[in-house]
């Protein structure tokens, strides 16, 4: 298959968290270029987006088929509580990054997220004007902004909540774990409705809209819309474990101490990805019970 541009590699800009790592994985070591700032990797390269020098870096990869920006302070809490702070990472140093790869005719592939969007609708389409109730949603939209404006050939994705299938990588399911362990209280939003996708799939699916060539924006939600409560009780299912010996509670988003008011339906319709890639993500369930297949072969634990 002959890829659209003529350097393959890509260029993961903080490639060393969760997503990063899946898309290394996804596009192997003779293509992916990974930086790191806290969390070094096999051959990543250390890169601070606040600090260093973009042209430096580029300098000494090469010039890339595209860059993937996923440097974000994406602690949405902290967004809200510290906008400026937040602001000058998600918004200054992304412009500033997008701008330098625009010089070079690098390709940006730029992550966004369902928080653009108020969450009065819900089933939320590429085509649908996003209003942003979050300031870590503002704060990408105004990068969303600079790319539409200002760029002709760039890739936007709007991915949601991103799950794993393997303890230990710091997604939510190793938080519900420990506290199912310790057996201390689980607080869970009911009424915040999202569409989670595999960190696999979102790798997957990335790897094939830039190998597509595609452009613009896509979704990249999973098939099925969850809360934290219900994900939380295909969890427990998964496990096998007592539900009578785990402490939780279902709240409002709105009653935890966010900062601001959050969304409540930030689901995303994700048709024009899928007919495009051909790629079906796992459902919500099936992403539960390969985590807890996991867990089941590093031995369990015992509960109740």
């Amino acid at each position: 298959v002959r890829l659209p541009n003529m350097d393959g590699r890509v260029l993961l800009l903080g490639g060393t968290g969760l997503i990063g790592r899946a898309l290394t994985a996804c596009l192997g070591p003779e293509r992916a270029v990974a930086t790191h700032r806290d969390h070094p990797a096999d051959d990543s390269l250390w890169f601070d987006s606040t600090a260093s020098s973009v042209e430096s870096l580029l300098d000494q990869v090469g010039n890339p088929g595209h860059a993937v920006l996923l440097f974000a302070e994406s602690r949405t809490v902290f967004c809200a509580k510290h906008p400026e702070e937040a602001a000058a990472i998600n918004i200054g140093s992304s412009i500033r990054t997008l701008d330098a790869l625009k010089k070079r005719g690098i390709k940006p592939v730029f992550l966004s997220s369902d928080g653009v969007f108020d969450g009065r609708g819900g089933n939320y389409t590429e085509t649908d004007t996003p209003h942003p109730l979050m300031e870590y949603g503002k704060q990408k939209l105004a990068v969303e902004h600079h790319l539409t404006t200002q760029f002709d050939d760039y890739l936007i994705v709007r991915p949601t909540r991103v799950l794993s299938t393997q303890p230990g990588e710091g997604a939510i399911f190793d938080s519900w774990l420990a506290a199912i362990r310790d057996k201390t209280v689980i607080q869970c939003a009911d009424d915040h409705h999202f569409c989670p996708i595999a960190k696999d799939d979102l790798a997957k699916l990335i790897v094939a809209l830039i190998d597509g060539g595609a452009k613009g924006i896509f979704h990249a939600g999973g098939p099925d819309a969850v809360t934290h409560w219900s994900l939380l009780q295909s969890f427990i299912a998964a496990l096998g474990v007592k539900r009578a010996t785990i402490q939780a509670v279902a709240k409002s988003i709105n009653d935890f101490d966010v900062g601001e008011t959050r969304p409540l339906n930030t689901t995303l319709n994700s048709e024009k990805a899928r007919a495009l890639t051909g790629l079906v993500p796992a459902t919500p369930g099936e992403v539960c019970r390969e985590y807890a297949e996991a867990v089941k072969r590093q031995g369990g634990f015992e509960n109740g």
